[in-house]
Parts: structure tokens; sequence; C-alpha cells
């Protein structure tokens, strides 16, 4: 009797040793962050900035702004790489962005949980600037 709940005691032991170390394996780095965030500010700034653009701004159109976010992405993932803050907890890490390209623009802020090697944005908010 003592001998199976000291067996199944090692064996929980064990299966969690295990599971600690894969996600400590698969927290992903800044750099996969970095990736994952300019992939969804790209994709954003496509299906919803260049269609403002399409009604908003007739003469830029929806195909030149789609092909000005596609130029400017080496920029944007150097602003997402200064914006950002990360807190490794080992197992897991969080993301702050706070992006801000100038007063007439708005602002957006992002949190971001990251483990096993995938991400999930929980807050995504954009700030409007009112001129006083």
């Amino acid at each position: 009797m003592l001998k199976s709940s000291v067996v199944a005691i090692a064996l929980g032991v064990a299966a969690l040793g295990s599971f600690s170390a894969v996600m400590i394996w698969t927290n992903p780095t800044l750099t996969d962050y970095q990736v994952y965030a300019v992939e969804e500010l790209t994709q954003y700034s496509k299906e919803r900035l260049c269609a403002e653009a399409k009604t908003n701004w007739k003469p830029l159109g929806q195909q030149k702004c789609a092909t000005i976010v596609d130029q400017v992405r080496p920029q944007l993932s150097q602003l997402i790489a200064k914006s950002t803050r990360q807190q490794n907890f080992v197992f897991f890490s969080l993301y702050q962005t706070e992006l801000s390209v100038g007063p007439l623009l708005p602002s957006y802020r992002f949190e971001t949980v990251a483990a096993f090697q995938d991400f999930y944005t929980y807050l995504n908010d954009e700030r409007v600037h009112t001129l006083e």
C-alpha cells in the first residue's frame, strides 16, 4: 500500500517536472514576439486602415495602402522592438507594447501572454488623440 503511494507520488513529480520543462523550453522569446506582433499589426493595418483609406482617402486607395504597409514592415519591427516591455516568468511571458507614431494618429496599447510557442493578445486598446 505504501509502496504504491510512493510510486504514484514519484510519477506525479516526474509528470509535473516534465510539464514544467516543456513550458520553459517552449516559452517564446522577445524576437518571436516581435515577428508575431509585426504580422498581426500588418494584417490589422491592411484590413482596417487600408479599408478606411479606400473610403476616406480615395486618391490613396486600398491597394496602394497595402503596398505602403508592406514597405514599412522593417520600420514597424524596429518600432515594436523599442516599444515593447517583456516580463519573463520562466514558464510564460507577458508582453506590453505601446505604439505611438505622432499626435495626429491613434496610439495603440497591446498586452499579450506567450506560452507553448503561442501568443494570445488579450488587450488591444486604440486611443484617438483629440486636438484641444
